[in-house]
């Protein structure tokens, strides 16, 4: 289910650069503020991952 919202997200940012433009000339896609779009969404899917692995391997020790 993850793997999909993820999917969808970058997809979606896609078409919102290709559409809107960011911090350039006019629409279109920037290398340098996809591959920030792209870290963050990796920063994040860690993030998740390591919790549910967290809650997977100790059980009944987190709140």
């Amino acid at each position: 289910m993850l793997l999909a919202l993820v999917i969808i997200d970058y997809v979606t940012g896609l078409f919102a650069a290709a559409v809107e433009g960011k911090k350039g000339t006019g629409p279109g896609l920037k290398s340098k503020i996809g591959l920030i779009g792209i870290a963050r969404q990796n920063l994040c899917t860690v993030a998740v991952s390591g919790r549910c692995l967290g809650l997977i391997l100790s059980p009944g020790q987190h709140p």
